[in-house]
């Protein structure tokens, strides 16, 4: 009969190769999924600190906007766009009221305009001097009246647009007005 020969104890590691391998990629397959998981969290924290930021910014602007827009709509009255080719009025706030403004008619002179402007005072107090700023295409200037605006009445003045051109200048507006004195009866 035979006698196998005696075989040399195995390590139970050295019988199961593959499990050995099985515990790495399982292992290295975890420590993949923590990185990845890692990248991705730090990655939308980033994300989520950008759109923190621009939200901010974003209610910044719009904050800003509104402000200009209450600005705007407070100054709207003070401003006036008087068309050269229509006779309409336009009412213009000024630090002593509100008057009314019109093209009363336009003429041209050299390389510009001599505008006739009415100006309607509507109270019953009189006004004794005033001035006019505006634009208008290609300039802008100011007007100094020392006419007296009689309550209830229009008065005309004139006002220089140089340089101006006949067919381009199509309006005149009033970016501001006040006047000067308000006369004790």
């Amino acid at each position: 009969m035979d006698i196998p020969e005696p075989q040399p104890p195995t390590s139970s590691s050295a019988r199961t190769p593959g499990l050995a391998l099985l515990v790495v990629g399982i292992l290295l397959t975890f420590v993949a999924v923590a990185a990845i998981t890692g990248l991705i969290a730090r990655q939308w924290t980033r994300e989520s600190a950008q759109s923190t930021a621009t939200v901010a910014t974003l209610q910044k602007d719009v904050e800003s906007l509104r402000g200009q827009v209450r600005n705007l709509m407070a100054d709207s009255d003070r401003t006036a766009v008087l068309p050269l080719a229509e006779r309409v009025y336009f009412p213009v706030r000024t630090n002593g009221g509100t008057l009314l403004m019109a093209v009363a008619g336009v003429e041209e002179v050299g390389n510009g305009l001599r505008v006739h402007l009415s100006i309607g005072n509507p109270h019953s107090m009189t006004y004794k001097g005033f001035t006019l700023s505006f634009v208008w295409d290609k300039g802008k200037g100011t007007g100094v009246f020392a006419d007296v605006l009689a309550p209830g009445t229009w008065t005309v003045v004139t006002v220089m647009l140089s340089p101006a051109d006949p067919a381009g200048t199509k309006s005149l507006t009033i970016t501001s007005a006040s006047v000067d004195e308000i006369p004790v009866r």
